[in-house]
């Protein structure tokens, strides 16, 4: 029997005399509004973990109906549960919990009396996960806008921090972040190992960017024209005063008869010396040391004459 029969009923009795009416009310005892229960409100667990959400009907006549809602937690709608949450008997169970399980789960009860239902919201926590985080190289010029990326997925949200090998911590006056990034302008001493550190309860994830400069090759001027005498010594120095990677350096000679004639070549120095041991007024004429690297080039020229 249900709540639709409940009601006053009327019995009619006539006759060509008289005509007598016997009401009858009709009640259903023991119906009850649905009642829920859920131990709590919130839970917590970690990517992979299997989760049982409990909600224990502690009454309700006739026997409600139980269905079960989602919805994210920045969402408006209920809608149906995720594919893969299994409904049992008074519970849901995640056999494996992932990042998309994360939201509120909804109990429902209904029947003829009425509605209740209880919400809980999971959250699926995880250790930071940072893309592209093999250690890569980056090369970059002088005075150029330099972004190092880290983008970071993580439950709850990661808190992210970068430093360098020389023990210096970002951001700074001429380092800012922007969102997870590091941005600066280069400079000649940013080269280093940069390393983004992201972090929440559950774990720790690190990238290292290694930051190299690259710095035209600039030369300490020096005199332009020597003089030395014939038999003698003179020796012509080339002195690098900044340069990323270190320059190959280039000795060339021209002399009387105008033709250029290569005299030396050394890699990854910073000072180079050409000697003359025993002047001769073959010997006389230009010099040139031509300094070079990825960044770019310079070079000097220094006169010797031979008395």
């Amino acid at each position: 029997m249900t709540s639709k029969y409940v009601g006053t009923y009327t019995c009619d009795v006539r006759n060509g005399a008289n005509a007598v009416s016997y009401p009858v009310a009709v009640e259903i005892s023991g119906l009850e509004v649905p009642v829920l229960e859920m131990s709590k409100t919130e839970m917590t667990t970690h990517l992979g973990d299997e989760v049982e959400i409990a909600c224990r009907l502690l009454k309700g006549r006739p026997d409600p109906t139980v269905i079960w809602k989602y919805r994210q937690a920045d969402a408006y709608d209920f809608t149906d549960l995720p594919e893969d949450v299994e409904i049992g008997e008074g519970k849901i169970v995640i056999g494996e919990a992932k990042s998309e399980h994360n939201g509120i789960y909804k109990c429902e009860a209904t029947n003829e009396q009425g509605q209740d239902s209880k919400e809980m919201l999971l959250k699926v926590i995880y250790a930071p996960k940072i893309k592209n985080a093999e250690t890569s190289t980056q090369d970059v010029r002088l005075d150029s806008m330099v972004t190092l990326e880290c983008s970071v997925d993580a439950e709850p949200k990661a808190t992210v921090r970068w430093d360098r090998d020389d023990g210096t911590y970002f951001p700074d006056e001429k380092h800012v972040m922007e969102g997870n990034n590091l941005q600066f302008t280069a400079r000649y001493n940013d080269s280093g190992s940069y390393r983004c550190v992201a972090e929440n309860e559950a774990g720790t994830a690190e990238k290292t960017v290694v930051v190299k400069v690259l710095v035209k090759p600039y030369i300490t001027r020096v005199a332009r024209s020597v003089t030395v005498r014939a038999g003698g010594a003179v020796t012509l120095t080339c002195r690098v005063q900044e340069a990323n990677p270190p320059p190959t350096v280039t000795w060339e000679f021209k002399g009387a008869d105008n033709v250029k004639t290569v005299l030396d070549i050394k890699e990854y120095i910073f000072l180079s010396e050409y000697v003359i041991r025993s002047a001769s007024r073959s010997q006389a004429g230009t010099y040139y040391c031509f300094v070079e690297n990825v960044a770019g080039w310079d070079h000097v020229e220094i006169t010797v004459n031979v008395k």
